[in-house]
């Protein structure tokens, strides 16, 4: 497996980026930086094949863009932000398919998307790895799955009104109390509650959540501090932890 360490210059902008033979890369700058997909006359521009994995890490801002119009993009390996810096992915003039997965794990996150630049298949991840929670706005398959694992004090997400496949919240570190879907109308496919710590999981403030299952192994699930409403159309499992109904319906 080739394996480049670190591309400590200014990132330029290319036609294409492709990674073959679960290439593993880590690109890192000694300022910010951004990775720009300018397109080219065949083929996808930006290609991370399953086994193959591309890290935008450091400590200075590092980001991925692309320019022109639906620049095709596939994202079948992992594509992972982990600098200390901003790490920005920004998928405007893109047509990006995830059927891997997408990891946000830069001390500060910022994604740029709407539902037809971006689309998370059935195998789709997407892995919010710290505690700065910018959910991609995105068109998301039933079976898709968003993976929260990194949250520590924060109290809230950023673009949590969305039509999720499965929602996973794993977070051991916890502290705060996760108010997720807050006063909005959100349908889900399934819910699951692994850890919150100290923490808790908080469904909604005054909003309406319609959810096909919801799941609780562990930490503590509050269906709401208000008024806010729980419609479950399959079961409610509760495996190991708390769930707390004391508030909303």
């Amino acid at each position: 497996m080739k394996n480049i360490d670190s591309v400590k210059k200014k990132l330029p902008q290319v036609g294409q980026f492709k990674l073959t033979n679960n290439a593993s890369v880590t690109m890192s700058a000694t300022a910010a930086a951004t990775l720009t997909i300018g397109g080219g006359t065949s083929g996808n521009d930006f290609d991370i094949p399953s086994g193959s994995t591309l890290n935008l890490a450091g400590t200075s801002s590092i980001g991925l863009a692309f320019s022109g119009t639906n620049r095709s993009s596939i994202i079948a390996g992992t594509l992972r932000t982990t600098t200390t810096g901003t790490g920005t992915l920004n998928f405007t003039n893109s047509l990006t398919t995830v059927s891997g997965t997408v990891e946000y794990a830069s001390t500060t996150n910022s994604s740029t998307s709407n539902a037809t630049n971006l689309t998370i298949g059935a195998t789709g991840t997407v892995k919010m790895g710290s505690n700065s929670i910018v959910i991609p706005v995105a068109t998301w398959n039933a079976a898709s799955t968003l993976n929260i694992t990194g949250a520590v004090a924060a109290t809230s997400v950023t673009n949590g009104a969305q039509a999720f496949g499965n929602v996973i919240y794993n977070c051991p570190a916890a502290t705060g109390t996760m108010s997720f879907f807050t006063s909005n109308t959100v349908t889900i496919q399934n819910l699951t509650i692994e850890a919150t710590n100290t923490g808790r999981f908080r469904a909604l403030t005054t909003g309406t959540l319609n959810v096909g299952s919801i799941t609780v192994n562990g930490g503590t699930f509050e269906v709401a501090s208000s008024t806010g409403t729980i419609n479950v159309s399959g079961n409610v499992t509760v495996n190991g932890g708390t769930l707390d109904v004391t508030s909303g319906t």
